[in-house]
């Protein structure tokens, strides 16, 4: 297996990636601006001007030690809506298990 130049990569990348400690030959990067983008996204839609046409949920929770933000933005007319926002529910307890 070639073995990744970390260095090389990092100089070309916007996040920083790191090979994992306890298992070598995989890597991670730290996206730490997810935090932000949620926040900008979240003040987007509350600004959007036919805001109330559609609904928007939100979860945030750590996967793998790293936060993560997800979002279901849903027509409210969608006949499938609550079936959306029950599987959205589960996928969140699922993904955020800890």
């Amino acid at each position: 297996m070639k073995q990744l130049n970390l260095k090389n990569i990092n100089s070309r990348t916007p996040y920083y990636v790191h090979e994992r400690e306890d298992k070598q030959h995989e890597f991670y990067f730290w996206d730490d601006r997810q935090m932000f983008r949620n926040r900008l996204f979240v003040i987007w839609f509350n600004n959007y001007e036919n805001k109330d046409n559609y609904c928007m949920k939100t979860a945030e929770g750590k996967i793998e030690g790293q936060d993560n933000f997800i979002a279901l933005i849903a027509k409210k007319d969608n006949p499938h809506l609550a079936k959306s926002m029950a599987e959205f529910d589960e996928t969140v307890e699922i993904l955020f298990r800890t």
